[in-house]
């Protein structure tokens, strides 16, 4: 009897291999099918749902293109040109764009996390539900992008511009943003808590936080000159050096407890 176990088992292993061998060879044609894809793309332009992980596209033209879905894990995009190109829902985490530019793109709902976009162009890019925690975004131009709810926790933003950029109830935690331009952009009910936040030597003037979660944030040294703090909680944080003139923080609880006067 325990040959004839020992036979079925084998039998049994051996079913199971072959199922996993079929589907990694599976895997691997669609792969490769989608690599074929790329090289008629600027023609094409669709790669909708492709597999391009860890493929080295630096240095292309792909403006226009649709990689909605695709599976983009570790991809070099490097100095390409992506305007107005589609990555709705695509999985981009650690991926390599610096100096892209993204200007006019669809990124919403994409996934980022621990992405390099230093000195990246997102000039009116829809960034919607966009997860870019951990992101690396030096230098990067957000310039009117709407990336209203999108998650930024743990960010890496110094010297960015973000002019009138949209940033309402986008999940800002943790970030790094030292030196950057947020003139005019919009931050309302945009949560910023947590004493890891640095905000330093930026500039605000005339943006809206109003109803934004500032708790434990470090604000020293920003151009806050006429911007809107109106219903924003900044209990404990801490602000030095900013320049206040023509603020309103009206209704807003301030670092020491107390409600700020409305004009």
């Amino acid at each position: 009897m325990k040959p004839t176990l020992m036979l079925k088992k084998s039998v049994l292993l051996t079913g199971k291999n072959s199922v996993f061998a079929l589907c990694i060879f599976l895997s691997l044609s669609a792969q490769a099918r989608d690599y074929e894809k790329v090289k008629t793309l600027t023609k094409t332009k669709d790669c909708s749902y492709c597999d391009l992980r860890y493929l080295d596209l630096n240095n292309q033209d792909y403006s226009q293109v649709s990689f909605r879905g695709a599976y983009l894990f570790g991809i070099n995009f490097e100095n390409s040109r992506l305007i107005a190109s589609d990555f709705e829902s695509a999985a981009l985490y650690n991926a390599n764009l610096k100096r892209v530019d993204l200007s006019n793109a669809n990124i919403s709902k994409a996934k980022l996390q621990l992405s390099n976009l230093s000195e990246a162009t997102l000039i009116d890019a829809y960034m919607v539900n966009a997860e870019l925690g951990g992101v690396v975004l030096n230098g990067a131009d957000l310039s009117g992008a709407n990336a209203r709810t999108t998650m930024f926790y743990d960010a890496y933003m110094p010297d960015v511009f973000a002019i009138k950029a949209n940033f309402s109830e986008a999940d800002m935690r943790r970030i790094n943003a030292r030196r950057a331009n947020f003139t005019d952009a919009t931050l309302s009910y945009v949560s910023m808590g947590q004493s890891e936040l640095q905000v330093k030597y930026s500039n605000f003037a005339f943006a809206r936080f109003k109803g934004a979660n500032l708790v434990n944030a470090i604000l020293d040294g920003n151009n806050l000159e006429s911007a809107d703090f109106t219903d924003a909680n900044l209990l404990g944080a801490t602000m030095t050096n900013n320049s206040t003139r023509g603020a309103n923080f009206c209704r807003a609880v301030m670092p020491d407890g107390n409600t700020g006067a409305c004009p």
